[in-house]
């Protein structure tokens, strides 16, 4: 029995050690055959150190931290000799990044006999910085005495210098951040000023030269011939205007800086409020309207008020020579998610598509001003408001053939369970049916 035993034991040293099949062969332990097998041990063992020092920096220490082993790895990183190392405390490639607490708890968790894992700052000979991924793992005799530490590391130095370059490029950008607030901070003062200046320095002279207008033509008029009442007229229009154009000026320049509160607006009911409003102020005008219901879009209701005001006070206003007037507000789905593209279209003058450039750019008339008065800005602001909604807006029509504007209002977040901008149903609602 003891002889199979020894068999086993011989067949199963032969397996592990050169890898041959050993079923049906006997085992001599002669000296030749013991050869063979210290050799390919020491094949083996050569085999893995060159493997470990290619890829891994191993050291070894005594209880008290003094090293007794570093593999080649360890020297070519940290760029010591062996000679240089042997006999070294650690401390040696201390590169004081860790503080003495980081250390305390190194020690505490190896001399109770438990593997370290961590990441350890270290720096090699000539100062370079190098980190390593580290595992200690503590060594015992046959007592349960710890008598070595084995570490293991692995490069990540370059890991942590990219780690290091992404925190030195976010401190930069919120440092850009806060430069870019600062200077929109100081845009929206230097804006406050502008308007202030412009609604007391600027209009009163307008305002003043109006006045004495009109009271020279109120007390001067019968003493006056016609030429000269018609250009004191002229001079109360233009005054007129210039006011209007500056009050124009000062919402172009306010609608860029209005800070955005977004929430679910029914769009259908204020456009129905607007149309309302409009066929309130001219109860003679028949028109056909037509509005999508339960249109939703999340947004700034102030701002999307002011959008459609603009928008359907045009379509009102280039609808007003046609015997049947039509207005039709609504929205279909296209592109990339099936967004909603809001539409408001009607059957008035249109323009001429070699325009079209010029239809959203501020104080551009397409038309003549003694037949369609304006000031001239409502497309311009109507595309301030979709751009501030990071939206787009874009216009098609034909001269005599009416104009549809079409424009979208890209959701921020979902919200209350509606996570786009909505087109709940299709039943349009009809009024001012004349």
């Amino acid at each position: 029995m003891v002889k199979n035993k020894r068999d086993r034991v011989e067949r199963s040293l032969i397996t592990a050690t050169l890898g041959w099949p050993t079923e049906g062969i006997r085992f001599e332990p002669t000296a030749e055959n013991i050869e063979i097998i210290l050799q390919q041990y020491a094949l083996e063992l050569a085999s893995l150190k060159f493997a470990l020092d290619e890829s891994t920096v191993i050291g070894i220490t005594n209880k008290q931290g003094d090293i007794t082993y570093a593999n080649e790895a360890f020297c070519r990183i940290y760029k010591y000799t062996k000679a240089e190392l042997l006999g070294q405390n650690h401390r040696i490639i201390n590169s004081g990044y860790h503080p003495t607490s980081f250390f305390k708890n190194l020690w505490a968790t190896i001399d109770h006999g438990h593997i370290w894992r961590g990441e350890i700052c270290n720096r090699t000979k000539d100062g370079s910085i190098y980190w390593t991924n580290t595992t200690i793992v503590p060594f015992k005799d046959m007592d349960g005495h710890i008598y070595q530490y084995v570490s293991i590391r692995h490069d990540i130095t370059p890991q942590k210098q990219a780690e290091e370059q992404l925190r030195q490029f976010n401190k930069e950008l919120e440092t850009k951040i806060q430069e870019r607030t600062h200077e929109l901070e100081m845009a929206n003062q230097s804006l406050s000023t502008f308007s202030y200046m412009a609604s007391h320095d600027l209009k009163a002279p307008a305002r003043k030269n109006a006045v004495f207008a009109k009271i020279l033509l109120e007390d001067y008029g019968g003493k006056l011939d016609a030429k000269a009442q018609d250009y004191l007229h002229r001079i109360c229009a233009n005054d007129e205007q210039m006011l209007q154009h500056i009050d124009d000026f000062l919402r172009l320049a306010n609608l860029q800086y209005a800070k955005l509160i977004r929430k679910q607006v029914n769009f259908s009911r204020l456009a129905q409020s607007i149309l309302a409003q409009l066929q309130t102020e001219q109860p003679h005008r028949h028109v056909t309207v037509t509005i999508e219901d339960n249109l939703w879009v999340d947004a700034d209701e102030a701002l999307i008020q002011f959008l459609l005001e603009n928008l359907l006070d045009n379509a009102w206003k280039f609808t007003s020579q046609q015997d049947l007037a039509r207005i039709e507000v609504g929205a279909t789905r296209s592109g990339e998610g099936f967004k909603p593209v809001f539409f408001i279209k009607d059957n008035g003058i249109g323009f001429n598509r070699q325009d079209a450039d010029r239809l959203f750019k501020p104080f551009q008339w397409m038309h003549s001003m003694l037949d369609y008065s304006g000031d001239g800005i409502g497309l311009a602001i109507a595309k301030q408001v979709v751009e501030r909604h990071l939206g787009t807006i874009w216009a098609e029509g034909q001269e005599n053939q009416g104009t549809t504007i079409y424009f979208t209002i890209p959701p921020e977040a979902p919200r209350n369970g509606v996570t786009d901008n909505q087109v709940v149903s299709t039943q349009p609602q009809r009024f001012f049916k004349g």
